[in-house]
């Protein structure tokens, strides 16, 4: 008697250029996947959740709010409470030995980074957005010793090899496991969009470079956005070079089913 394979487990790391294909891939492939809750973009904020989820507690109570734009809008506007928004990582943590193959987006290079005493600590990319919004909340929650009060924070810009450093730690944290390294699409070749494609163009060939050193995958987005049109790929007419559209995030989840496919050994 054979028994049947299972279907594979795959983790999406990123922003919503992840969470939006993998909704589709959930609900119409059945396939056992887990997304972010919050935005990730950079190496060091990827290998800090890696890091969680495997059981070394990089996040504190106390500091969510900053690395997690999702915690604090839920913190702030919402009254959810700093444990309970721990609490829901458990359904990854659950899963996190058993993911197959991980579809990891680093859409930046730049970093941001809180100076917490002697500490520095990788926030997300909207923590002084949030910091400025939630003020004279922070200052409450830190009187009552339940926040770090509001925190100066820099941007640092990793160096290609700095870039690739990391995903070779992120790498090792995955214990060796398959991931499938995406960059930013990039819009179509205008002068108006120069400065982001440079940025872009310079982003892809780190990962690229990165990922063969390690075995991985690469994969650009802007493959299919070529392919597909700007109109139709980004939203606003096109306009919205950040943001894909639904047909887009549909297009996307069938090429990483394919490859999510091929790289556990499914086709």
């Amino acid at each position: 008697m054979t028994t049947a394979k299972r279907h594979p487990r795959a983790m999406f790391i990123g922003t919503c250029r992840m969470h939006d294909p993998a909704k589709w891939l959930k609900d119409a492939e059945r396939l056992i996947i887990r997304t972010t809750p919050h935005r990730i973009h950079t190496p060091t904020q990827t290998l800090q959740f890696i890091r969680h989820m495997a059981g070394d507690l990089q996040y504190r109570p106390e500091t969510m709010h900053l690395v997690s734009d999702y915690a604090a809008a839920e913190i702030f506007a919402n009254g959810i409470t700093r444990d309970e928004l721990l609490k829901r990582l458990e359904h990854i943590t659950n899963l996190w030995k058993s993911f197959d193959v991980f579809v990891i987006e680093i859409c930046a290079l730049r970093e941001f980074v809180a100076t917490l005493g002697s500490t520095m600590l990788t926030v997300n990319t909207f923590a002084q957005r949030d910091q400025e919004k939630y003020a004279d909340q922070i200052a409450q929650e830190a009187r009552a010793n339940l926040s770090v009060p509001v925190l100066p924070i820099e941007m640092q810009r990793l160096t290609a090899g700095a870039a690739q450093r990391l995903m070779i730690e992120i790498k090792t944290a995955l214990e060796g496991r398959p991931i499938i390294w995406v960059s930013h699409q990039r819009p179509p070749d205008l002068p108006q969009y120069d400065v982001a494609n440079a940025v872009r163009n310079a982003l892809a060939a780190t990962l690229k470079a990165g990922a063969e050193h390690l075995g991985d995958r690469f994969f650009d987005p802007t493959e299919v956005a070529r392919e597909m049109g700007a109109e139709a790929f980004f939203q606003k007419d096109g306009t919205d070079i950040d943001h894909m559209t639904p047909e887009a995030a549909k297009m996307m989840a069938a090429r990483y089913h394919q490859m999510i496919l091929e790289d556990t050994g499914r086709r």
